[in-house]
């Protein structure tokens, strides 16, 4: 998994270098544009309102700051005044003229009668506009100061993000100029003949202008990506390997360098298969042309006849014919006679035909498919053949299974499917573990196929009484009664053996219990088994007894087969 993830990713790369058509991002840029296209929760941002600096910036330029206002100089007084440049110092006492009785008070004395009259006079008039003027400045500025910084102190958190550092630097520098210059403002009002040096505030607000206008590019840009998030993630995810396709640009050089030298090989080696199959295909013409020429049927036909004649089938033949040299034909006493096929009896046309088919899988018809591989598959080949039949098919049925299990190249495996309860006995004579058999039953019109493993699922009779030998616990009725139909069958049918000299083999109690196994025997299954039998309890000992029936007799190794042990007792595979 991990070599095909790695070539995946290796495939993608020289893909990407060969196509991508991206604009080249700087990796920041790709970061904060990745965080709004792929954030869990994507959300518009408001754009900045711009500050307007131009009210401000043209309060701090009025003229006033800079005029010497003082009151008018046609008053007599305005000569002390002027003389004493005090006027600042004048107006902040006459504050005072209403509530000193008229006395003066700055010394107490008594005011000449038309003082105050003249202090008017010198106040009024164009000295009473300038201090309209400056203090109507003033509140002007401080209003202009708390429109500019109030919206710019309180943005919510998602527009401050979009601001690059030093913005609330600049904030507030911009607070504490503002706060300077309206300390100054103020003192213009109260000393109105001072010129008034502000602080220039150009540069700190062509600072803020800059960063808010950069800040609402980028949540334009934020809006527009959530927008169009799923063709903006498009655009990101090519830029993002443009970026790393940048990165990778000398290794990549490296790599398609050794690849082009890699794929110069790979073309020389395709041109030399190439050329080797056409080498290939050449000898094989060459050689079906020379099957062509040298392989015949007739070493089937005469194969055939053979066997024919073996197992006494004398009454037909096969041979080639004349005019189509890859066909059979048959033969009645070697005279062609067209209509033979319908004088055949079924088990004759049967056995020809098993015959055919023997020798088909052992060859080819074809002159270029006697190599190929084969699994035999052998559908029930002894319906209509008798008893003698039935055994020479059954004996050439188990040479193929033979073969098999010599892992002959030609057959790879082989099936055998029959009704016939002796052929199948006879076919899987002497079955070793390789061989595997399944039961198939039809029920209520439902087919089923039910494994055996290599336990073998058809048994003879003489078998299942074997069988009862093996079982555990042992029957006090069915034990006996196998151990003596065995000996029936296996002395009296088989052996032609005399009971009366196996008998005399054995003494003492083990003579008794000979007795009583073989009693039975000599009676017959039809005979009545009288009451002289002898009972014995100790199953055990009938099984020894038995066993030694079979030693002193020669046929101990009868007994080790169907037990299923060897010569030392032990059991066998």
């Amino acid at each position: 998994n991990n070599v095909h993830a790695a070539l995946k990713k290796e495939k993608k790369v020289l893909k990407e270098a060969e196509d991508n058509t991206s604009d080249l991002q700087s990796l920041n840029t790709l970061q904060q544009k990745a965080k709004t296209v792929f954030s869990g929760s994507l959300e518009k941002v408001d754009l900045i309102p711009p500050p307007d600096f131009s009210e401000i910036k043209g309060i701090l330029l009025d003229s006033i700051w800079q005029k010497t206002v003082i009151g008018s100089a046609d008053i007599e007084l305005a000569k002390l005044i002027e003389k004493l440049e005090n006027s600042d110092w004048v107006g902040e006492g006459r504050k005072y003229l209403d509530h000193t009785d008229e006395a003066c008070p700055f010394c107490q004395q008594a005011l000449p009668h038309d003082f105050q009259r003249q202090l008017e006079a010198y106040f009024g008039g164009q000295f009473a506009q300038d201090m309209t003027s400056i203090n109507d400045l003033i509140d002007k500025h401080a209003n202009q100061c708390r429109q500019i910084l109030t919206p710019l102190e309180t943005l919510s958190e998602n527009q401050k993000s979009f601001f690059e550092e030093g913005f609330e630097v600049s904030i507030r520098k911009l607070r504490e100029i503002f706060q300077d210059n309206h300390r100054a403002l103020k003192t213009k009002a109260d000393k109105p003949s001072q010129k008034m040096e502000l602080t220039d505030i150009e540069e700190v607000c062509a600072a803020i202008t800059s960063k808010v206008s950069s800040a609402n590019e980028r949540i334009n840009r934020h809006n527009t990506l959530i927008n169009n998030a799923k063709a903006e993630k498009n655009t990101l995810t090519g830029e993002v390997w443009k970026y790393i396709i940048e990165e990778l640009k000398e290794p990549l050089k490296t790599f398609k360098k050794g690849i082009s030298g890699i794929d110069n090989a790979i073309s020389s080696l395709e041109s030399q298969i190439e050329r080797k199959k056409n080498q290939l295909a050449k000898l094989d013409g060459e050689i079906a042309e020379l099957e062509r020429n040298a392989v015949s049927v007739r070493p089937t036909v005469e194969a055939i006849n053979e066997t024919l004649r073996d197992y006494g089938f004398t009454g037909f033949q096969l041979e080639v014919d004349s005019e189509q040299e890859d066909k059979y034909r048959l033969l009645r006493n070697s005279v062609i006679d067209n209509e033979i096929h319908k004088t055949l009896s079924e088990g004759e046309r049967s056995f020809i035909t098993f015959l055919y088919f023997y020798h088909l899988i052992s060859g080819s018809l074809s002159s270029s498919g006697t190599l190929s591989e084969r699994v035999i598959v052998f559908d029930d080949p002894v319906s209509s053949l008798d008893s003698n039949v039935l055994f020479i098919v059954s004996t050439m049925v188990r040479e193929i299974i033979r073969k098999v299990k010599e892992d002959d190249k030609k057959f790879k495996q082989v099936f055998v499917l029959t009704h016939n309860v002796f052929f199948h006995k006879q076919v899987t004579f002497r079955a070793d573990g390789r061989h595997a058999f399944w039961l198939v039953q039809k029920r209520e019109g439902v087919t089923s196929l039910n494994p055996c493993a290599t336990e073998n699922p058809v048994e003879t009779t003489y078998g299942l009484l074997w069988a009862e030998l093996k079982v555990h616990p042992m029957s006090n009725t069915a034990l006996p009664n196998a151990l003596r139909r065995i000996l029936e069958y296996y002395f009296n049918f088989l052996g032609g053996y005399n009971f009366d000299d196996i008998l005399n083999m054995f003494e003492g109690n083990e003579k008794s219990i000979v007795n009583s196994l073989i009693s039975w025997a000599h009676a017959g299954s039809h005979g009545e088994i009288d009451d002289i039998d002898y009972a014995y309890p100790d199953l055990d000992a009938q099984k020894k007894v038995f066993e030694d029936i079979f030693e002193k007799t020669g046929n101990i190794r009868h007994y080790n087969m169907m037990m299923g042990v060897d010569s030392s007792g032990n059991a066998t595979s």
